[in-house]
């Protein structure tokens, strides 16, 4: 559950023909009633910049754009130091000097323009696409332009996976249970050994057994015992963490892919007790937050079977009311799910109407997870699995559902 970037997704990592990205774009534009797509950065702050520059965003240290009309070709606009950067896209190259020059610039660059797409959010309803400067914003404004937001086109060029994505991603879910077992049956004969490892003592065999079988990640994973498991977001440090010890309860959230550039992330969450009896209150909660989880995938299916859209906020809504209605929406504190694309925390669509009212739709193509959770101050659950929207067959569930916490006999 660690955010970060990767090396991008589908398109623009692993196409050859970027002309063929433009038509994509060009295509959506149209559809949509948008007269372009404005890519504008400073100093790196718009993470798509990394994909326009190929892999040298950071050589930029002026205000750059690349803008992609609805009709015709292409245009780069660097300050005239910079006119040498390196282009990842097809695109005649225009130059500024000043800083009247560049507003000259940009306002010839969008004449006719009415409405363009740009990484901008309303009352940023949307943080991670809010990335353009409110002062850009007025300038277009300015200029008679209304921004327009250009999540759904980010989710829709950027995460959408073709098929050896897919492929890439059911390995790496593959490998995640392959490591989980492996690390819990390590757990099963220290105890029996009467050793007692530390948090942060498996969570660095997660790392040994994720070189072993080439998986890398953004973040180590989550080791969680007791009242760690209570947040959501606990990370064991070396001489800060408990250790596992029979009658506990164990938290295991891990995220990895495959090495190859464009690989897709799997990311799961599975709860161990380290005993042969789980304490009753303990079982409620798991069975509370196994219900969220589930009540979401049957949404989903019946959403598609019925030919309905989803969208993030109500996809969260699902998970939420079933913990609500258990009387533990307060102890809810995180979104029911995010994208998954060669970022652990991709940049589509994401199933949550808590941390953000997200609107978008999840579209056919992408991955996400569904992870709710309850975290109480003695203990907590989650349980995650992730899902491919299938452009044929709808929603697929990809990771193995947890159905009982895991008993560990010693």
């Amino acid at each position: 559950m660690n955010d970060g970037h990767g090396d991008g997704a589908n398109l623009f990592s692993s196409v050859g023909n970027k002309d063929a990205v433009i038509g994509d774009i060009q295509r959506y534009l149209a559809e949509h009633d948008l007269d372009g797509w404005l890519i504008y950065d400073y100093h790196g702050l718009n993470p798509l910049s990394g994909l326009f520059l190929g892999s040298t965003p950071n050589l930029a240290t002026r205000r750059w754009l690349y803008f992609v009309p609805r009709s015709g070709g292409p245009v780069y606009l660097f300050q005239r130091i910079e006119d040498n950067l390196p282009r990842s896209f097809p695109g005649q190259v225009r130059i500024y000097t000043g800083w009247l020059d560049f507003y000259r610039q940009i306002e010839c660059i969008l004449s006719g323009c009415r409405r363009i797409a740009l990484e901008y959010s309303p009352r940023c309803a949307l943080p991670s696409v809010s990335r353009v400067d409110a002062g850009t914003v007025e300038v277009l404004r300015e200029l008679g332009i209304e921004p327009v937001s250009s999540a759904e086109l980010v989710q829709f060029i950027r995460c959408r996976l073709d098929q050896q994505q897919v492929d890439s991603h059911r390995a790496a879910v593959e490998g995640l249970y392959a490591v989980k077992d492996i690390i819990i049956e390590g757990i099963r004969n220290d105890l029996r050994a009467g050793f007692s490892p530390s948090e942060y003592q498996v969570q660095q065999r997660y790392l040994v057994q994720f070189e072993r079988l080439g998986l890398i990640t953004e973040h180590p994973p989550i080791v969680a015992v007791n009242e760690h498991s209570g947040n959501p977001h606990y990370q064991p440090e070396p001489d800060a963490s408990l250790s596992l010890k029979p009658d506990s309860l164990l938290m295991l959230d891990t995220w990895a892919r495959k090495r190859e550039a464009g690989s897709v992330y799997a990311d799961i969450t599975w709860m161990v007790y380290l005993g042969e009896s789980v304490p009753e209150r303990i079982e409620q909660i798991f069975e509370i937050v196994r219900a969220a989880r589930d009540a979401v995938v049957e949404g989903l299916v019946h959403r598609h079977r019925t030919g309905q859209s989803v969208r993030g906020y109500e996809a969260d809504d699902m998970a939420r009311g079933i913990i609500t209605a258990a009387g533990f929406g307060e102890y809810f504190t995180h979104r029911t799910g995010h994208n998954l694309s060669s970022d652990v925390h991709g940049a589509g669509a994401n199933l949550d109407n808590l941390e953000t009212h997200e609107e978008r739709l999840l579209i056919p193509g992408t991955a996400f997870t569904v992870e709710p959770g309850i975290y109480l101050p003695e203990f907590g659950v989650r349980s995650e699995i992730d899902l491919y929207y299938d452009p044929a067959a709808g929603f697929q569930v990809t990771t193995p559902a947890q159905k009982e916490i895991t008993r560990l006999q010693i």
